[in-house]
């Protein structure tokens, strides 16, 4: 009989395996169940547990579920390995802000690796939703929001998305006479007591080929846009509505067909845009404030970066302060590279806004910046190719061909520099910035201007 220590670390051994093969838990489609097997496992599921989903298609029904995990043992439901589980909503009945697939009151949970496809309203939503995690996942061809939710501590990392908002496909909202509403593609929301989310990030995700918003901060007080690619969606690329202490970094945005224009408008989608905008109920009333806007590459939309005043918003909270605009290159666009409307005299003025350290090329049809408040505006070290504007004149910004490796491939990586380039060793140190487009630190004294840092 060997001795009692080693029976005790038997008997531990033994618990610990018995755990580990209870927190796995396989789940296989069933075309006579639809869905229902896999909404049932989420109800069940445990602290530390993994919910293993098989490859095929689960349709014939929507999952709506809730469940909670713990900090370090959340709940994953993910793929399993090298299959692709499809929620299917082909013939599902479904009103448009209905979801597909929703985590309802849920925390500490991983989504990992799902299908959401054929939907008649939205593909994946959180509802009131805590410390929960929805990366690598597939959502197309939804009538509605593909992607998003309200809560807090909500983080959506390496999705594809693309085909959604179909609802205003080829402009039918405008052309059916009105003005907006139209879904995001991705977006956050408020919560149920009316208050902003809070802590959300958007990290690594593809959005794409889509008739709304691609990614949209709305009602949020907290997070970041980051190291997304958002290619070719309706009126705006990147918005913000009714947001503040964002971080918007590391962002490729890019226009290549006309396909999304807006038809009352007769211009590409905006890159990055701000705003606060009129709304028929009970809102948090957040100012655009406290907003980082770094290292984005921004191509061939309408404005580059941008905010919009909303005339119908009367109220106090209409207005932006505090917004850096850093590290940028805005090429080939519409209008302006840097425009912020004037504020209405009913709303505090913008203060404390500055533009540091960007590459802006002039717009086709507009100019070099547009700014209906300039004196809350303060630029220095930019590189203006064009000519420098009136408006944005400074000593240590300057006119000149930044040498960038290959512009006109319109990617990322043809925005590295040229030994010789102007902008080596031209920038002004910035706290708020630490590293460039490819996560290279920046120098503590005399960093470079644009996206690229050397080595």
């Amino acid at each position: 009989m060997p001795p009692p220590q080693h029976r005790a670390c038997a008997a531990i051994f033994a618990l610990l395996f018995s755990a580990t093969a209870r927190a796995q838990t396989v789940v296989a489609p069933d075309p006579a169940k639809g869905s229902a097997d896999l909404e049932k496992a989420i109800r069940r599921a445990r602290p530390g547990e993994t919910l293993l989903l098989r490859g095929g298609v689960y349709g014939g029904g929507r999952v709506r579920a809730s469940c909670t995990g713990a900090p370090g043992a959340p709940v994953t439901i993910r793929a399993f390995p090298r299959e692709v589980p499809i929620l299917d909503g082909a013939g599902v009945k479904m009103n448009l802000y209905d979801t597909l697939f929703e985590l309802s009151k849920a925390a500490h949970v991983v989504v990992d690796g799902l299908e959401v496809r054929n939907s008649a309203g939205r593909g994946i939503n959180l509802h009131e939703c805590a410390g929960v995690t929805v990366r690598n996942c597939s959502i197309h061809d939804v009538q509605c929001r593909a992607l998003g939710g309200s809560g807090d501590k909500l983080l959506f990392e390496g999705n594809k998305v693309w085909n959604a908002c179909l609802v205003n496909a080829e402009n039918a909202f405008i052309r059916g006479g009105k003005k907006g509403g139209w879904p995001a593609v991705v977006q956050t929301s408020m919560r149920e007591d009316r208050k902003a989310s809070t802590d959300v990030t958007f990290r690594n995700n593809e959005v794409r080929d889509s008739w709304g918003e691609g990614i949209d901060a709305w009602f949020l007080d907290g997070g970041a846009i980051e190291g997304n690619v958002v290619r070719d969606c309706y009126s705006v690329l990147i918005y913000v509505d009714t947001a503040k202490n964002l971080r918007i970094d590391r962002n490729f945005c890019a226009v290549t067909s006309d396909r999304f224009y807006r038809t009352d408008l007769k211009s590409p989608p905006a890159g990055i845009h701000l705003s606060t905008e009129h709304y028929d109920f009970e809102i948090p009333p957040l100012a655009d404030e406290n907003i980082v806007v770094s290292n984005n590459l921004v191509i061939g939309s309408g404005h580059g970066i941008s905010s919009w005043c909303d005339p119908a918003n009367r109220k106090p909270h209409n207005t932006y302060r505090n917004i850096l605009v850093a590290n940028n290159v805005v090429r080939d666009v519409h209008w302006d590279p840097l425009g912020f409307d004037k504020v209405p005299e009913t709303s505090p003025a913008p203060t404390g806004c500055a533009a540091r350290n960007n590459v802006f090329y002039r717009g086709k049809r507009g100019g070099g910046v547009s700014l209906g408040n300039p004196s809350a505006w303060t630029f220095s070290n930019n590189c203006w190719p064009d000519g420098i504007p009136a408006a944005a004149k400074d000593p240590a910004s300057l006119k000149a061909d930044p040498l960038f490796l290959k512009p006109e491939s319109n990617l990322p990586e043809g925005f590295r520099l040229a030994a010789g380039s102007p902008l080596l060793g031209r920038g002004t140190p910035l706290k708020e910035v630490a590293a460039d487009f490819w996560g290279t630190a920046r120098r503590k004294t005399q960093p470079t201007i644009g996206l690229y840092e050397p080595k």
